[in-house]
C-alpha cells in the first residue's frame, strides 16, 4: 500500500520564476512559497500527508521539451523546474524524497483512455490518492473525475483533493474537504440500488454520529443481509421495509449536516423503482429482478404472491373455512397432520388449475394464452374487446384486401375507441406495400399462433411505423396454423371465453371467491406464474426430474409457459417476474377501483337440516323416475 500525489504539471511561463508567491500554512507550520503553479499545492500534500511515495504527473509536450530562461537556475523545462524545486524543498523540510514518474499527455487528443490507462498502470489497490487538480488545459477536470471514479473500482482511496488559487485577495491552498467522501456517498448508492450492497454506505457513514444517519446504517446492513441470503419471512421483509422507509425520511431531512445525502434519497428511492412512493414488497421483487437478482425476486415473489391474493391490503381471493376443511381432507395434509392455511389453499387451486385448463386447451385444441412475451399484450387485446358489440370478425374483415380505388370504410361507430384504433391499425397493416394478402392469407396469418394480440402494442405504445407492426408479426410467425383455428377460438369476446367457466367452477368446487373488480383472465394468469415460479424453486433443488414436476411443466407449456427451464436466460426470467408483478398491480388497481361493490359471501357448505320442502321436492323426483 502506498502514497502518491498526482498531478497535472502546467507550462512554465518566462519571468514566472522572479515572482515567488507565499501561501499561508493554515496549520501554524511556516508558510509556503512557490512560482511555479504546482508547487504550492506539492508542497502542501508533501508537508501534511508525509511520507510520499510517488508524485505520478501528467506533462504535455511543452511541459517535457520547451525551455524557460530561469534566473539562477539556468533555462528548464517545467518539468525540470519542478523536479528540483520538489527535491529543494523536501531536503529543506527533511521529508523523504518522493519518486517523480512523468505520464505523456496530449491536448489534442479528445480520447482519455490513453491518459487513463497511464496513470492506473502503477497504482494498486488500497493505495492512497491525493489529487492537485491545479494544472492542466480545460478538460483535465474531466480527466480527473474519471480517474476518480476508476480508482474506486481499483480499491484505492482519494483521501485529498487540493488546488491553489486566491482567497479574498490572499494566495491559498484550497481543499476540496469532502470531494472524497460525496464520491463514495454517489457510488454507495449506486452500489446499493443495483447490487443491494450496503458496504460503501456504511463505511462512509460510520463515523457520523447523527442517529438519524446510524439508524439508517444498521437498516441498510439488515437490507443487504435479507438480499444476499434470499430471506423469504415476508414479516421480516415489511419490518424492513418499513424501518428503511421511517430512516429514509429521517434522513431526508438532514438538510444541513447531509445536504447531498438528502438531496440524493428521492433518486435512490426511484432507483430501487418506488419513485415517491414507499418501499413495498412488491417494488421489492421488480428492483430484484430489473438488477438481475433472479434467485432474490423468485424467491420473495413465492412468498409473497399467495399473500398479497389473501392477505394483502385488498385481497383478491376470498377463502371460507370450508375452503380449508375441503384442503384438510385431501391425503397431502390429512397425512402431514398440519394446520391448513388460506395460502394453502391459494396454492392447490393453482396446482389444479393447471390440470384442468390443459384438459380445456386440448379439447379445444388451443391453449387459451399466447406465449409468455406475449400476456401484457394479450391483457392489452382484452382490454380491448371487453364491450359485448366488439368482435373479432370486424379486425378480421379489416384485415382484407379492399377493392383498388375504393376509399377505407371508417370503423364503426359504436365500437369502443381502442377497438376503432385497432381496426385502422390492421387495415394499415395489411394494406401496405409489400404486405397486400387476400382474405385467406389474412385469416391465416393473424391465426398464426394464436398471435392477433401482437398488433396490441399500438394501443399501449407510439409505433412509428406500420412497419415495425408487420416485422413483428413475421418474425413471431408459424405457418403451421390456418385462418379456421381464428374463427372457431376467437370469434367470442374474451371476456365471455369459454376457460373463464373452467376458473369459475373451479373456483366454486375450491369453495373460494374473487373479489369483485377482479379480472379472472388476470387472476388465472398470476395462478398459473405460481406454479411456473414453484418449478424454478424446485430446479434449483435439482428437482425438476421428478415425474409430478414433468408433468406439470408439460402442462404449463401448453398454456404458454416456457417449457425448458434450464436454457432461459436472466433476461428472460427477469421479463417474466417484471411482467407477473406488473399483472398483481394491475390487479390490485381493479379492485380497488370497485372496492365500493359489496364483497361476496364466501361459499357455504350445504346445510345439513333437512327441511319439509326439500323431503317434497326429493319424492317427487324419485315418483317422476317410478313412472
Amino acid at each position: 500500500m502506498s502514497t502518491r500525489i498526482i498531478s497535472f504539471f502546467s507550462d512554465l511561463r518566462p519571468g514566472l520564476t522572479e515572482r515567488l508567491y507565499r501561501y499561508p500554512d493554515q496549520q501554524g507550520r511556516p508558510p509556503l512559497s512557490g512560482a511555479h503553479t504546482n508547487e504550492a499545492p506539492l508542497y502542501y500534500l508533501l508537508t501534511t500527508f508525509a511520507p510520499v511515495d510517488e508524485i505520478l504527473y501528467l506533462r504535455t509536450r511543452q511541459v517535457r521539451e520547451d525551455q524557460v530562461d530561469c534566473g539562477r537556475e539556468g533555462s528548464l523545462t517545467a518539468e525540470e523546474y519542478l523536479q528540483k524545486r520538489v527535491a529543494r524543498f523536501c531536503q529543506d523540510r527533511e521529508l523523504p524524497q518522493p519518486q517523480m514518474t512523468p505520464r505523456d499527455y496530449d491536448p489534442a487528443n479528445p480520447n482519455m483512455e490513453q491518459a487513463l490507462r497511464a496513470l492506473l498502470t502503477d497504482i494498486q489497490p488500497r493505495d492512497r490518492i491525493y489529487l492537485d487538480v491545479t494544472g492542466g488545459p480545460r478538460n483535465v477536470s474531466f480527466l480527473m473525475l474519471l480517474l476518480t471514479r476508476a480508482l474506486s473500482y481499483k480499491n484505492c482511496s482519494v483521501e485529498q483533493v487540493v488546488y491553489s488559487s486566491i482567497v479574498n485577495g490572499q494566495n491559498a491552498v484550497v481543499e476540496l474537504a469532502n470531494v472524497p467522501q460525496l464520491f463514495d456517498i454517489i457510488n454507495g448508492l449506486h452500489e446499493f440500488t443495483s447490487f443491494g450492497s450496503a458496504d460503501t454506505l456504511v463505511r462512509v457513514l460510520a463515523q457520523d454520529p447523527a442517529p438519524q444517519v446510524q439508524d439508517l446504517i444498521r437498516d441498510l446492513q439488515a437490507f443487504t443481509e435479507a438480499i444476499r441470503l434470499c430471506r423469504a419471512d415476508l414479516d421480516l421483509l415489511e419490518q424492513m421495509l418499513a424501518d428503511l422507509n421511517r430512516d429514509l425520511d429521517r434522513c431526508g431531512a438532514l438538510q444541513g449536516s447531509h445536504p447531498l445525502l438528502s438531496a440524493l434519497l428521492p433518486v435512490f428511492r426511484q432507483e430501487l423503482g418506488f419513485g415517491d412512493r414507499k418501499l413495498t414488497i412488491t417494488g421489492l421483487v421488480r428492483w430484484c429482478a430489473q438488477n438481475r437478482m433472479i434467485q432474490q425476486a423468485m424467491t420473495i415473489y413465492n412468498e409473497h404472491l399467495a399473500h398479497a391474493m389473501i392477505q394483502g391490503e385488498t385481497p383478491y381471493l376470498l377463502v371460507s373455512p370450508d375452503a380449508r376443511e375441503l384442503l384438510s381432507r385431501e391425503p397431502f395434509y390429512a397425512k402431514s397432520q398440519r394446520e391448513v392455511t388460506d395460502s394453502d389453499c391459494f396454492q392447490s387451486f393453482s396446482y389444479h388449475l393447471v390440470g384442468e385448463l390443459e384438459r380445456w386447451a386440448l379439447s379445444n385444441g388451443n391453449a387459451p394464452f399466447p406465449k409468455l412475451a406475449g400476456a401484457e399484450r394479450r391483457q392489452a387485446l382484452q382490454r380491448a374487446l371487453s364491450q359485448p358489440e366488439t368482435r373479432v370478425a370486424l379486425m378480421v374483415e379489416a384485415a382484407a384486401d379492399p377493392v383498388e380505388g375504393q376509399a377505407v370504410p371508417p370503423a364503426l361507430p359504436c365500437l369502443p375507441a381502442d377497438s376503432q384504433a385497432l381496426v385502422h391499425l390492421l387495415r394499415a397493416l395489411f394494406q401496405s406495400p409489400g404486405q397486400r394478402r387476400t382474405r385467406e392469407g389474412s385469416l391465416s396469418y393473424l391465426a398464426q399462433q394464436d398471435q392477433l394480440d401482437l398488433a396490441l402494442p399500438v394501443l399501449q405504445k407510439d409505433w412509428k411505423k406500420d412497419s415495425q407492426m408487420a416485422d413483428v408479426l413475421e418474425r413471431l410467425a408459424d405457418p403451421g396454423h390456418n385462418g379456421d383455428r381464428l374463427r372457431r377460438i376467437l370469434l367470442t369476446p374474451l371476456s365471455a371465453a369459454p376457460y373463464r367457466q373452467v376458473v369459475l367452477d373451479l373456483l366454486d368446487r375450491r369453495k373460494l371467491r374473487l373479489r369483485p373488480g377482479a379480472s379472472v383472465a388476470v387472476f388465472v394468469r398470476l395462478a398459473l406464474d405460481n406454479q411456473y415460479v414453484n418449478l424454478m424453486r424446485n430446479q434449483i433443488n435439482h428437482a425438476l426430474g421428478d415425474s409430478s414436476n414433468r408433468g406439470k411443466m408439460h402442462a404449463l407449456n401448453r398454456l404458454g409457459y416456457h417449457a425448458n427451464l434450464g436454457r432461459l436466460t436472466t433476461q428472460e426470467l427477469a421479463s417474466f417476474f417484471l411482467e407477473s408483478v406488473g399483472r398483481l398491480e394491475h390487479l390490485g388497481r381493479e379492485v380497488k377501483a370497485a372496492s365500493g361493490a359489496p364483497l361476496p359471501q364466501p361459499p357455504e357448505s350445504p346445510s345439513p337440516q333437512v327441511t319439509e320442502d326439500l323431503l317434497r321436492q326429493l319424492q317427487e323426483k324419485a315418483n317422476a323416475k317410478m313412472l
